[in-house]
C-alpha cells in the first residue's frame, strides 16, 4: 500500500498529514491551532502540582491522622506509653495545636516519662497564646517535673560522692550512709518526696517492712506514679503475701495499663496461682511493651519454662544475651536445675 496521497501542492506522505485537522470548503487545506489562554495554562499547571502533591503527601498525612487516632484511644484507655509514641510521632513532623502538646505531656506524665513531659511543654508551647485552662495544665505538668527533675539531679550528686568513697564490701553501710543523706531532703518542699521515699524504699532491705512503708508513703506523695505500688508489691510477694501484691500490681495497672514492670509482676503471681496460660500471655505483653525493663525479660524466661517451651526459652536467652543481657546467677541456678527449684521457692524470698 502506498504511504503518500496528492494534492494540488504535490504529493505528501500521510506522515505529515498525522495528528492535524483538514477544513475544507474551497478545496483548499487549512491546518488549525488551538489556542489555550495563558491563565488557563497556569490554572491547569497549578492543578496538576496540586495533583501530583496530594499524591506524594496523601500516604504521611493518612498515616499521621491514623497515629493521632490512636493515640487518642491509647490515652483513653490508660495505655500510655502507647499513647505517647504515637502523639510523639506525630508531634515531630507538625507543629501541632497547644491542646495536642499537652495530650502528648499527659501521655508521657502517665507513663512516668518525666522527662519527655517536660520537653514536650519545654519545646514546643514556648511562645504560644494558650487559654486559662491550658495555662494551668502545662504549669500543672512543669510544677511537678521541675520538682523530679531538681530531685533527681540531687540525688545523682549523693550517690556520685558517696561512691567515691565507698566500700564494695560493705553494701548495706553504702546504703545507709545514702539513707542519711536522704532525709534531710524531706524537709525541702522543693524537693519531690515521692521521688525520695521510693528511692529509700530501694535502698532499704526489699523484704523489709521499712522498705513496704517506704513504698506506702511514695505512693502518698503524687497521682502519676505507679512505680512505688509495683516495688511494694513485690515486696510483699517476696515475704510470701501473694493475695495482698497481687491486688497492688492489680491496682498500678488500673492506673497505668501498659507499667511492664507491675505486668510482669502480676504474671508471676499468676504463675504461682497456677494460672501458667494467663501468666504466660500477661509476661510476653510485659516484654513487648518493654523488653529491657527490669526483670521483665527474666520472667518471660522463666514463664516460657513453666509453660514446657523450654526452646523458645533458651532462643529467647540466647537472642538477648546477644544484645547484651546479663543473666543472674538466681536465673541460671533456676534453669540449670531443670525444675529441682520450683516457682514458689525461686519468687518468694528472692
Amino acid at each position: 500500500m502506498n504511504d503518500s496521497y496528492y494534492t494540488p501542492e504535490g504529493e505528501k506522505s500521510y506522515s505529515e498529514f498525522s495528528g492535524q485537522e483538514y477544513a475544507g470548503g474551497n478545496g483548499n487545506e487549512e491546518y488549525i491551532k488551538l489556542y489555550i489562554p495563558v491563565k488557563i495554562k497556569i490554572f491547569l499547571a497549578v492543578l496538576a502540582a496540586l495533583f501530583a502533591f496530594s499524591v506524594i503527601t496523601f500516604p504521611s498525612v493518612l498515616s499521621n491522622f491514623r497515629n493521632y487516632r490512636q493515640a487518642d484511644e491509647h490515652l483513653k484507655a490508660k495505655e500510655y506509653s502507647l499513647a505517647y509514641d504515637k502523639y510523639i510521632t506525630v508531634l515531630e513532623k507538625y507543629r501541632g495545636s497547644p491542646d495536642f502538646i499537652l495530650k502528648t505531656a499527659d501521655a508521657a506524665m502517665g507513663a512516668q516519662l518525666f522527662w519527655e513531659a517536660y520537653d514536650a511543654i519545654n519545646t514546643h508551647l514556648s511562645g504560644r497564646d494558650l487559654s486559662e485552662s491550658e495555662y494551668s495544665r502545662a504549669m500543672e505538668i512543669l510544677d511537678f517535673t521541675d520538682k523530679y527533675l531538681t530531685t533527681y539531679e540531687k540525688i545523682d550528686e549523693i550517690f556520685t560522692e558517696l561512691g567515691e568513697t565507698s566500700s564494695a564490701d560493705d553494701p548495706v553501710k553504702n546504703n545507709n550512709e545514702i539513707l542519711g543523706k536522704l532525709e534531710p531532703l524531706l524537709k525541702d518542699d522543693d524537693m519531690d518526696k515521692s521521688y525520695i521515699y521510693f528511692i529509700m524504699g530501694l535502698l532499704s532491705s526489699q523484704t523489709s517492712e521499712k522498705s513496704i512503708n517506704y513504698f506506702d508513703l511514695a505512693t502518698q506523695q503524687d497521682k502519676y506514679s505507679t512505680y512505688p505500688y509495683s516495688y511494694r508489691a513485690t515486696a510483699l510477694r517476696r515475704m510470701g503475701k501473694i493475695d495482698e501484691a497481687k491486688e497492688l500490681y492489680e491496682y498500678a495497672l488500673t492506673k497505668n495499663a501498659c507499667d511492664a514492670l507491675s505486668m510482669r509482676g502480676f504474671a508471676i503471681v499468676l504463675m504461682l496461682d497456677g494460672k501458667n496460660e494467663e501468666a504466660l500471655k500477661t509476661a510476653r505483653y510485659a516484654y513487648e511493651l518493654d523488653p529491657y525493663g527490669e526483670y521483665v525479660a527474666d520472667t518471660l524466661i522463666v514463664v516460657l519454662c513453666e509453660n514446657g517451651l523450654r526452646n523458645e526459652a533458651e532462643e529467647l536467652l540466647e537472642r538477648i544475651t546477644d544484645e547484651g543481657f546479663e543473666m543472674e546467677e538466681s536465673l541460671k541456678e533456676f534453669l540449670d536445675s531443670n525444675g529441682a527449684i520450683s516457682i514458689r521457692d525461686y519468687y518468694i524470698g528472692e
